[in-house]
């Protein structure tokens, strides 16, 4: 069913039309799509202004109650349908708008430049998302005429990650932003709910840490090559190995012994595998007789590309936006359908990245590589509290420390975080922290009040308390003496060994315990094979746990003629249950060369990094 639905003029011309786009099931006529907005308080005025410099007006957002400029995050800026219904029938300068916030179930979705304003003919991308995407939904014609605007219904918890524009012609908004309806005719139902449709429409994006949009995804599981032409290499070569040559065997083993089950089961796998250079290279030979279509091309298009990004997911490690930069690359990546439809690329690569169970691993070294480097990062990664607390007089007295070998002023440390900075550090640090004083005016004798700050209460204060050196003493006391500086008192900042997430279960549970353990136990049995000397090594580990201030003088050297044996995998298990204290990946030259400060400083347990004989030079 298709219908036409004439909206109104927005210059004396030709009137814009709406065409309703249906996937083919009937529903019923609305007399009011947006019956559910307009039950919510939710309503601004809006009006188009021009500004010096910019080439088209803006739409700006107004409060229906004053007229002055609405906030699209400030309900007290907002009116009910009725209210700005009537003040823009008196004031026609003004238009409609609606805000969408997270506590309403709206959607709104913007598509550009998809109409040609005169014909009101949409092209075939946006009516492949109207008709296949979202049927039904409420459209609007925007106020151009060459857009269109959809809203529908989704659960706004599903798309945090996702973005808000891309490909130069697509938005999606659900909160903190409003919808400047054009005043056309709506069709179609807002209370649709498009959740699963939203979610293969809508891009993904990921944040670091300073709120910069990252446009990749990656599996963490994944090592390889960052260059494009090397992996694209690694691909290709991939197809030797497939190969002919295995074929062959498989195809003789079967010829001698037909009832080889085996041998024809891998027979028939690989010979249905589909080489990577016939999906990159598009060839039509080899394409046509995997993918046959039903519509007289020379194969099915569709299916090859899913083919083809099936493989990119695997190789990428779920790289969203390396699949998609990869695949363009190809000659599938030329077609127009893939060049032109924002959709159909991320509804391919995001298929692709769902079905996509394994990725590439990369070669022996750089999985080595990459292990290293994340047992590096948590053997060394203390937690740290990053929120200013305010903090009384009294409490500065109690667990404050004047530290007189910090710096030049001196330092402060608190007992309670085990802090240590230096006075000048301190005073920006606790300058939240203020403290009413007493004093008398001198004009009028008067005793008032002021508040000032509590730290420099502090400073001068009789009860201070104060300590010589600051020292790292696991099992000393929180005051204690200084090993190096005889005599002196020593703030101790040990933080104790850091329990991993899991320590109360490991602790309680016995039957997880011993499943864990198992692990363990396997793994160390085959790295030493001899119990006696397995023994020793877990009671070595086991007196870091118990008595981290006793210095031990033995250390382990795990000698072996191959690598990929497993010994970084017991480095890692060490890294996380002394996190926080362990040197990982020390190359032991640059160690003895360099300082005792550094990496060195504060470790319970170096693991130095492996050294193969001949190859390090004279250290």
């Amino acid at each position: 069913m298709t219908i036409y639905a004439h909206a109104a003029r927005l210059n004396s011309c030709a009137p814009l039309t709406l065409r309703a786009f249906d996937s083919g099931t009937p529903s019923p006529h609305l007399a009011d799509p947006l019956a559910g907005l307009k039950a919510l308080p939710q309503w601004v005025l809006w009006r188009l202004e021009q500004y010096d410099g910019e080439p088209k007006p803006r739409k700006v957002p107004y409060n229906p109650n004053t007229l002055q400029r609405a906030d699209t995050t400030n309900p007290t800026t907002w009116a009910t349908f009725e209210t700005v219904k009537t003040i823009a029938t008196i004031n026609p300068e003004f238009r409609i708008g609606f805000v969408f916030t997270l506590n309403d179930p709206y959607i709104f979705v913007d598509l550009d430049a998809c109409r040609d304003p005169d014909t009101g003919t949409y092209n075939d991308e946006a009516t492949h998302i109207c008709t296949r995407l979202f049927p039904g939904v409420a459209a609007e014609v925007s106020q151009s005429g060459t857009g269109l605007h959809l809203i529908m219904r989704g659960d706004k918890t599903q798309f945090g990650n996702r973005r808000n524009k891309w490909g130069g012609r697509f938005e999606f908004y659900q909160n903190n932003r409003f919808i400047a309806i054009a005043g056309n005719e709506w069709i179609g139902n807002a209370d649709l709910e498009q959740t699963a449709s939203l979610q293969t429409f809508l891009p993904i994006r990921e944040h670091d840490r300073d709120n910069q949009e990252i446009d990749t995804i990656r599996d963490p599981r994944w090592s390889g090559p960052e260059d494009d032409q090397e992996l694209l290499a690694r691909m290709f070569a991939s197809d030797d190995k497939l190969s002919s040559e295995r074929v062959a065997e498989l195809n003789d083993a079967i010829m001698r012994d037909p009832s080889n089950f085996v041998a024809k089961a891998q027979f028939d796998i690989l010979s249905r595998r589909v080489p990577f250079a016939a999906l990159w290279h598009g060839d039509a030979n080899v394409l046509g007789h995997l993918y046959p279509s039903s519509t007289g091309q020379q194969f099915d298009h569709s299916a090859a590309d899913l083919a083809l990004m099936n493989k990119l997911a695997f190789w990428t490690g779920k790289d969203h936006v390396r699949m998609t930069r990869l695949f363009s690359m190809s000659a599938l990546g030329k077609r127009d359908k893939w060049c032109n439809r924002a959709y159909y690329r991320n509804r391919t690569a995001s298929s692709s990245n769902v079905a996509c169970r394994d990725v590439y691993r990369g070669t022996n070294q750089e999985r080595r590589d990459k292990q290293r480097k994340e047992n590096e990062r948590i053997g060394e990664q203390l937690e740290f509290d990053i929120t200013t607390k305010l903090i009384t007089l009294d409490e500065m007295i109690n667990d404050f420390y004047f530290v007189s070998g910090v710096g030049a002023s001196g330092g402060v440390a608190n007992a309670k975080t085990l802090g240590v900075l230096s006075v000048a550090v301190a005073r920006n640090e606790y300058a939240p922290s203020r403290h009413p004083l007493e004093y008398t005016d001198k004009r009028t004798g008067e005793t008032k009040t002021k508040i000032v700050p509590a730290f420099e209460q502090w400073l001068p204060h009789e009860n201070r308390k104060r300590v010589d050196s600051v020292t790292w003493k696991p099992e000393g006391g929180s005051i204690c003496d200084v090993p190096e500086k005889v005599g002196l008192s020593g703030f101790n900042v040990w933080r104790g060994l850091i329990k991993p997430t899991w320590h109360d279960h490991f602790i309680n549970d016995d039957q997880l315990r011993e499943r864990w353990l198992i692990r363990w136990r396997e793994h160390l049995a085959y790295l030493v094979p001899i119990e006696s000397e397995r023994d020793l090594f877990e009671r070595w580990l086991a007196h870091i746990l118990q008595h981290p201030g006793e210095k031990v003088e033995t250390a382990w050297c795990f000698v072996a003629n191959m690598t990929g044996i497993g010994r970084n995998w017991l480095g890692s298990v060490l890294s996380r249950v002394l996190r926080g204290y362990v040197l990982n990946n020390a190359i032991l030259d640059v160690v003895l060369d360099g300082k005792f400060n550094g990496r060195m400083s504060r470790k319970l347990l170096m693991i130095v990094d492996e050294a193969k004989a001949g190859m390090r030079g004279p250290n």
